[in-house]
């Protein structure tokens, strides 16, 4: 069996090599196709803090992509500008290292929220805030 998947893994140009995690460099064998494909497996395999926290950011980065950067009309809302995504990518991952507890952003139309989860590192969130004011005159 152990036979099959080693020939299955060199068929498709994989071969079991070191790799060096960037943030602890520990080593860790892992089936890859070159030595930067390695590392970058075992960094992502590596239960380092930095390697933790990495993870973590590339989560983050993917929840914020799904809220502010995806146009999706279903959301009702457009996608918020490149400045105001870099903001909140900053804001999280200062949340996501315990530098802040959590921030709230306005962006005109809505709101990003991003604080320390209850069961995660960290919620982000977007609320669509419109406000209607009328004034009566005499």
């Amino acid at each position: 069996m152990a036979t099959k998947k080693k020939d299955a893994a060199n068929a498709e140009g994989l071969q079991l090599l070191e790799g060096k995690c960037r943030y602890c460099d520990t080593l860790l064998s892992v089936m890859a196709v070159d030595q930067e494909d390695a590392d970058n497996m075992s960094t992502e395999q590596c239960t380092c803090a930095g390697s933790m926290y990495a993870g973590v950011e590339r989560s983050a980065t993917a929840l914020i992509d799904q809220l502010f950067v995806d146009d999706d009309p279903d959301a009702h809302w457009a996608p918020a500008s490149t400045v105001q995504v870099g903001l909140i990518r900053r804001l999280a991952t200062a949340v996501i290292h315990c530098d802040i507890l959590g921030a709230t952003v306005n962006l005109g139309t809505t709101q990003a929220k991003i604080v320390a989860g209850k069961s995660s590192p960290v919620m982000i969130s977007r609320k669509f805030t419109t406000e209607m004011s009328l004034e009566a005159v005499e």
